[in-house]
């Protein structure tokens, strides 16, 4: 017997669709925002990942170095300064004397205090906001303090940009002549 060969019948191709086939109805109104709604909020997260990461881990400046060049902070100086005056030597109303004092020259006083101790002899100014010490300089021109006695303590914490600190030589002031 002769064997015969058999030629396996051509079959037609089927396309595959690159879409699975779904089982289910298709998804509603409602699960179609929700799964909007989780896309953003991922989109989110992952930018608030990526903003933490990049404060953390990429390479800036150091801020405490001064700047140089064209690119030096200007400081802009406000046109009515906001002082503080505290009593450092016990005489009852001078810090709301020199306030009012203060206050017809100009200045926006916000706060007349006592300072911590009493025992302060020599009148005292900080400035609190100018690197070059601009508000307490123009404040010991118009108090008549030495500006020896000037400082600057920045602290931009505080809303006021200059303090003055009473002493028992306050009859030297510009205030309490006459």
């Amino acid at each position: 017997m002769k064997r015969r060969r058999v030629q396996a019948k051509k079959r037609p191709i089927r396309k595959r669709s690159l879409q699975p086939k779904r089982s289910g109805p298709p998804p509603s109104f409602g699960e179609m925002i929700l799964n909007w709604v989780l896309i953003v909020l991922i989109l989110l997260i992952l930018g608030f990942v990526g903003s933490w990461a990049w404060r953390f881990f990429a390479p800036h400046e150091p801020a405490n170095l001064p700047a140089s060049g064209p690119e030096k902070k200007v400081e802009i100086l406000r046109e009515i300064p906001r002082v503080e005056v505290l009593n450092g030597c016990g005489v009852s109303g001078i810090a709301a004397k020199v306030g009012n004092f203060l206050r017809k020259r100009g200045y926006d006083v916000v706060n007349t205090d006592n300072y911590r101790t009493f025992s302060v002899d020599s009148t005292f100014i900080i400035d609190r906001r100018s690197l070059r010490a601009e508000y307490g300089r123009r404040l010991a021109e118009v108090l008549g303090v030495p500006r020896a006695r000037v400082s600057a303590i920045l602290n931009e914490d505080l809303s006021l940009e200059a303090t003055v600190v009473l002493g028992k030589d306050y009859r030297q002031l510009k205030a309490f002549r006459p």
